[in-house]
């Protein structure tokens, strides 16, 4: 889950404040005198990129929250348990030559042997 946020941190440093700052004058507009057209024409209208880059920011931070919320509520679904304990078993099988041994060994389990 923190990979999504950084990814989105990511996405919206280099595509959503871009398309904002070349959308202010329009923004201060709507600011000032919202409405429903003015909204519909700064994400539709004259610069079709710029309002593809905010739905895109705003669609996938939405997707996340939504993603992380249902986690909180309801935790993992069943199939992403035993996804992440196949690849648990499949790292334990590797042994100390894969990358993510240490996160999931237990030094005192060896002593135990």
């Amino acid at each position: 889950m923190t990979r999504q946020w950084i990814r989105l941190g990511i996405l919206w440093l280099a595509v959503g404040i871009p398309c904002l700052w070349w959308e202010r004058a329009a923004l201060r507009r709507l600011w000032e005198y919202f409405t429903w057209s003015g909204l519909r024409i700064l994400l539709f209208g004259y610069r079709n990129w710029t309002g593809a880059g905010i739905l895109m920011c705003l669609g996938l931070t939405l997707s996340t929250l939504i993603s992380a919320s249902i986690v909180e509520l309801f935790g993992l679904m069943p199939w992403e348990i035993s996804w992440l304990e196949k690849r648990v078993q499949r790292i334990r099988q590797a042994g100390s030559r894969h990358p993510l041994w240490r996160l999931i060994h237990d030094p005192g389990e060896q002593e135990q042997r």
